[in-house]
């Protein structure tokens, strides 16, 4: 120790004694050496790394324009599950600049964010059943069950949906049916009660499969029957998922409970989407083909429109050689709609009638002049 001390003074002495004559020189000269004048390196402030979790959710923050106005229970369930669980709505990612770029579902959070009541809490109560069945060998279950009901709770508390628990219900806690015969009996319990819907989550021990890589394991099943009819039609859902010993049965449950209010918001949206087109009618394209000549297209296009108009609209689309296409907005079926139009250009030209809901829209040509349009 003390000859360590001793080489580390000898060493500090002799450093002073070598700077010296130059310190001596530089101050004859007028200044220090440009060494000791030279300004340390810059240091660039190191900004503080986002979380990937963070950038992913502000991700999902960016594109609620795309989805529209939420209402408050919608900005709430937005704030309070949807960003809790983002990993649901992002299909992939990479690095992209200083944060992300990622693939976000937005038709997926849109159809989560649908699945509520319309109407103002205030009008009404509206009762949603809730039974939580944890089998009586599985500790694990039970352990999970008691924060499993306060989860299911606060999902229909964000919705203004009121959670009636069935727990000593003779038919919704029954263990006695199973599979389709219990899914009915469900179904009959909330007719009878004036429930909006009804889940019943069951959580227990998984069966021994001996064939299974983990026949030698403990693993755990969650099984979920959900049943809604806020909006007038029943509609029913089901799903399982099974665990292994480390795994959460709270998070397979909530996924469970997640994939439900998935499904049944995809199924309001493509039902608002029917109404919606039934309101404003079909699209039907209507080809007439066979005629001869610009002038005897010409009569026949007037005669069309004015047996057509009072059906609703018609739009000159596509013209091709010997072919001219039209779009009709109706309200009236495709029989009804060539019926008509064969009346009316009668043996002078062919007609047919076609569906547009599962085609491409209609293309407006160029190739018809502008004169003759």
């Amino acid at each position: 120790m003390l000859g360590a001390q001793g080489v580390s003074k000898s060493s500090g002495s002799r450093a002073a004694v070598a700077w010296f004559p130059v310190l001596v020189l530089s101050a004859a000269l007028g200044g220090l050496p440009c060494l000791a004048q030279a300004a340390p390196r810059p240091t660039q402030a190191s900004s503080p790394k986002r979380d990937v979790s963070e950038l992913l959710k502000a991700e999902l923050q960016s594109k609620l324009p795309q989805i529209g106005t939420l209402a408050d229970w919608q900005d709430r369930v937005f704030k309070e599950e949807v960003l809790p669980q983002y990993t649901r709505f992002v299909r992939d990612y990479r690095p992209g600049g200083s944060g992300v770029i990622a693939d976000i579902d937005v038709s997926g959070m849109k159809a989560y964010l649908t699945w509520g009541r319309e109407t103002d809490p205030k009008s009404e109560v509206l009762r949603f059943g809730v039974v939580v069945r944890a089998g009586s060998d599985c500790l694990k279950c039970q352990e999970a069950s008691l924060p499993l009901r306060k989860e299911i709770k606060a999902r229909l508390d964000r919705r203004g949906i009121s959670a009636l628990f069935l727990d000593e219900d003779p038919v919704a806690a029954s263990d006695k049916w199973v599979g389709a015969t219990l899914n009915e009996k469900l179904s009959e319990l909330a007719r009878k009660r004036g429930l909006v819907g009804l889940v019943r989550m069951d959580l227990r021990l998984a069966p021994v499969d001996l064939d299974s890589a983990h026949a030698d394991e403990r693993t755990y099943l969650a099984k979920i029957f959900q049943l809604d009819r806020l909006r007038g039609s029943e509609l029913r859902h089901e799903g399982q998922l099974e665990i292994l010993e480390n795994d959460s049965l709270f998070t397979a449950a909530e996924r469970l409970l997640g994939d439900a209010v998935a499904n049944f918001g995809s199924k309001f949206l493509e039902s608002s989407a029917s109404r919606a087109q039934e309101a404003s009618g079909r699209e039907l394209r209507l080809s007439l083909t066979g005629f001869k000549g610009w002038q005897q297209y010409r009569d026949l296009r007037t005669r069309l429109v004015q047996a057509l108009k009072p059906l609703g609209s018609v739009d000159e689309q596509l013209y091709l050689r010997g072919r001219v296409d039209f779009r009709v907005r109706t309200l009236k079926s495709q029989a009804e709609v060539e019926s008509l139009a064969i009346a009316t250009v009668g043996k002078e030209a062919s007609v047919k009638v076609e569906d547009m809901a599962n085609q491409e829209a209609l293309p407006v040509s160029s190739e018809l002049p502008e004169e003759k349009r």
